[in-house]
C-alpha cells in the first residue's frame, strides 16, 4: 500500500532568504507550481531574475502507519536543497527531473524547507539556452509513504518499475519486458 500526500498548497515563500529556524509567518504564501519568473521571464530578453527562492511548509502528518516516507519533488529549477528542521538532508542538481529523498519518520511538527536556485552554475546543464531558466518549484511536491517492503523510490526518480514494449510489426506480435527494483535490488 502506497500513500501519496499532495503538498502543493500554502507554502511560505521568500526570495534571497536564509533557511529559517521557525515557520516564517510574515512571508508570502504561494501554491505550487510556482516560479518567481512568471512576469520577467516572458519578455524574450535575458534579463530575468536568477537567484535563490526559499519555500517553507509545516509537514501535515502525524506518524504514519507506513514505515518509510519519501519527499518527491517533480521539478525544482535548477538546483535544489531539502532541509528538515534546519538540517540539510538532500541536494539535487538538474531542474527538469523528478527526484526523491528519504525522510526520517515524521511526527507532524517538522519544518520542511526547499531552496530552489536558478543562478548560473557550471555544474548544471544546460548552462546556456534560448529559453528562460524559470526559478522555483514549478511542478508538484508530494510525500510518499510506503511499507518497509516496497518498490525502490530512489531509483533515478522512477517508481521502481520499468516496462518496455517489444513490437514485431512484421509478425503482428507484441510483448513487454518488466524490470523492477525492490528496496534497491534489481529483481
Amino acid at each position: 500500500m502506497r500513500r501519496t500526500i499532495d503538498l502543493n498548497q500554502n507554502w511560505a515563500f521568500r526570495l534571497d532568504a536564509e533557511v529559517p529556524k521557525v515557520f516564517p509567518e510574515d512571508w508570502d504564501t504561494v501554491d505550487l507550481p510556482h516560479t518567481w519568473n512568471a512576469l520577467d521571464g516572458q519578455d524574450g530578453g535575458n534579463d530575468y531574475r536568477r537567484t535563490r527562492g526559499v519555500y517553507v511548509k509545516r509537514l501535515p502528518l502525524k506518524p504514519l502507519d507506513l514505515s518509510k516516507v519519501f519527499l518527491e519533488i517533480n521539478g525544482c529549477n535548477s538546483s535544489c536543497e531539502v532541509w528538515l528542521d534546519g538540517k540539510l538532508i538532500a541536494a539535487h542538481d538538474g531542474g527538469y527531473s523528478t527526484f526523491r529523498c528519504a525522510l526520517p519518520v515524521v511526527s507532524g511538527e517538522e519544518l520542511l524547507t526547499i531552496v530552489a536556485d536558478n543562478r548560473p552554475s557550471d555544474r548544471v546543464y544546460p548552462q546556456q539556452a534560448d529559453f528562460t531558466f524559470y526559478g522555483g518549484l514549478y511542478r508538484s511536491v508530494n510525500l510518499i509513504a510506503v511499507p518497509e517492503e516496497h518498490f525502490e523510490l530512489l531509483k533515478d526518480g522512477t517508481p521502481g518499475i520499468k516496462v518496455t514494449p517489444i513490437v514485431d510489426l512484421e509478425n503482428k506480435r507484441a510483448a513487454v519486458t518488466v524490470e523492477t527494483w525492490h528496496n534497491g535490488k534489481s529483481v
